[in-house]
């Protein structure tokens, strides 16, 4: 397969098309003998398609085992301990898996009454146009996940019941679970101390110093009052502000330590109340909040207005829990998750459009124009942690189709910028070469390029073709030379040979293009420098 050395072996089979890089296998496989365990049978595919549920779309596969040790030493170089810290050893494989549910069938069938007569012989009923929900997973798996980071990542799942108190123009919503903040803490403390074990040594001396000085401990008593669930979000746009809600374990222990941070820090807050409910208001020199207890569900926001808001949300049941947007995305889900993602994906267009941030991701925009929301769920299985995704509305994108969509132009950029370094390189391969002529030839550069490929200093008469032709346009005939060559009638009159051009490439490629000096350096150049060099090189001046 092109200069790599990988045969592949193709047979064909009752219809079927299968192709392998092992010896033999297409021969055994066409002759219908056994060609090893099948890979459906295995633990891995058990732990990838747990729980999945619709029409399998696709499923793509990688194991990791093999892989991830090779990543310990460059990364060792940068931070000894950071491969340990990120617990990539724990790391077995990675998975995609695509499927899709028709959202009208799967209510048909759950709603079929056999005591029904058939639809023919019941009241017309308007047409139902039909909207298929494209659910996506992406599953990491582990060889345990109960502490560090990945534990941290994929929590013990919970319901997603704080929605209730978000007002229903909420487009951006972020929930996630917890045994209690403490326990959040404590991975972050093992992460951090894993990477620089004085960052844990300096926690535990602001946390003695802070119970001395305030009467209780912050993490072991406040931080553990935190339980069960949080949740953050708002409207994005303009104006809009963050609603931030967590779920305590008791209400009078949080007033408790709420009166201590006051003395202690000469907090000042405003008494209020809405509808029978008490609010707080704050002043602090980077911006005022607001706060209150609504049940046992602390709601802290920087507006006034939005902590009210929320609490008419609740009390009115009008909240983003009921709206449909809401409803599509997060019913084709897990019911209990680690993190849960809900994007209102029709006002974030329309925010983006209205200031222009639509502009710079056309691509992707075109590709969630047709979705009305999308949810995403982060939930722990059998030591694998399951990222799932589903767009909804009339032909929404798949998951996979938008991330695709954003990944593109990153790796065309990654493709120019490869081609780019095999030019510069090349350029820089031609320059040794004239400085080997040269040593040869009594001082002398070469007349041509085609007098340096055939004196064999660029090598046999491959590696030659493969030096002076085009990086960008790979299936160019060999035997055409792509750079540009200036040569030195006089090298002893040159003054600044690192400013000399000698070799080029003949254009532009992303505004710039590779330039090699008579000193033996090459770099790359943009205009309007790149287009006076150009010139020069063109005219043989």
């Amino acid at each position: 397969i092109g200069p790599a050395p990988v045969s592949l072996d193709i047979a064909v089979r009752d219809g079927v098309m299968y192709a392998t890089s092992v010896p033999g296998g297409a021969e055994r496989w066409h002759r219908g003998e056994d060609i090893g365990g099948a890979f459906v049978d295995g633990d891995d595919h058990a732990r990838l398609c747990a729980e999945t549920t619709g029409r399998l779309t696709g499923l793509a596969y990688v194991d990791l085992r093999a892989v991830m040790p090779l990543v310990r030493g460059p990364m060792s170089e940068a931070l000894p301990e950071l491969y340990s810290a990120l617990q990539l050893d724990r790391l077995e494989f990675a998975g995609l898996i695509g499927t899709a549910v028709d959202r009208q069938e799967a209510r048909d069938a759950a709603n079929k009454d056999p005591k029904q007569p058939p639809a023919t012989a019941r009241a017309p009923q308007r047409p139902v146009e039909p909207a298929v929900e494209h659910r996506q997973r992406l599953v990491v798996g582990l060889s345990e996940l109960d502490t560090g980071l990945w534990h941290a990542l994929a929590s013990t799942p919970s319901e997603v019941t704080l929605a209730r108190f978000f007002p229903p123009d909420t487009s951006l919503l972020v929930h996630g679970s917890m045994k209690d903040a403490a326990a959040v803490i404590d991975d972050i403390s093992a992460f951090a101390g894993v990477i620089d074990p004085v960052i844990a040594e300096e926690f535990l001396q602001e946390r003695s110093e802070f119970r001395s000085e305030v009467g209780f401990d912050i993490q072991s008593e406040f931080l553990a009052n935190f339980v069960g669930e949080w949740a953050i979000g708002g409207e994005v746009g303009p104006g809009g502000e963050p609603l931030l809600a967590i779920r305590l374990a008791s209400a009078a222990n949080f007033t408790t330590h709420l009166h201590r941070l006051r003395v202690a820090f000469q907090l000042e807050t405003t008494p209020d109340s809405h509808r029978g409910i008490a609010i707080e208001h704050a002043k602090r020199l980077n911006g005022p909040f607001s706060f209150a207890v609504v049940d046992d569900v602390l709601l802290v926001t920087p507006s006034g207005e939005l902590l009210e808001a929320a609490i008419d949300a609740h009390l009115d049941k009008v909240s983003l829990a009921r709206t449909k947007a809401y409803d599509e995305a997060r019913r084709p889900l897990a019911g209990a998750s680690s993190k849960f993602l809900f994007m209102n994906v029709a006002a974030l267009l329309a925010v983006a459009r209205e200031t222009g941030e639509a502009d710079m991701i056309p691509a992707v925009i075109e590709r969630l124009a047709t979705a009305r929301a999308l949810g995403i769920t982060i939930t722990p299985h059998d030591r694998a942690m399951a990222i799932d995704f589903v767009a909804t509305g009339e032909n929404a994108p798949k998951a996979t189709d938008v991330l695709t969509t954003m990944l593109i132009p990153s790796l065309e950029a990654g493709r120019r910028q490869s081609m780019r370094a095999i030019s510069m390189s090349n350029a820089k391969g031609i320059l040794i070469a004239c400085f080997m002529f040269k040593k040869d030839n009594d001082d002398q550069w070469p007349r041509s390029l085609r007098e340096l490929a055939a004196s064999g200093h660029l090598g046999d008469p491959v590696q030659t073709a493969r030096t002076l032709s085009s990086p960008y346009q790979p299936g160019e005939s060999p035997t055409k030379t792509y750079y540009l060559y200036r040569p030195l009638p006089d090298p002893k009159a040159v003054k600044e040979p690192w400013s000399h051009v000698v070799i080029s490439e003949p254009g532009l490629h992303d505004g710039g293009a590779v330039f090699g000096f008579m000193d033996g350096h090459a770099e790359w150049i943009t205009s309007p420098r790149a287009d006076e060099l150009l010139e020069a090189m063109r005219s043989g001046q």
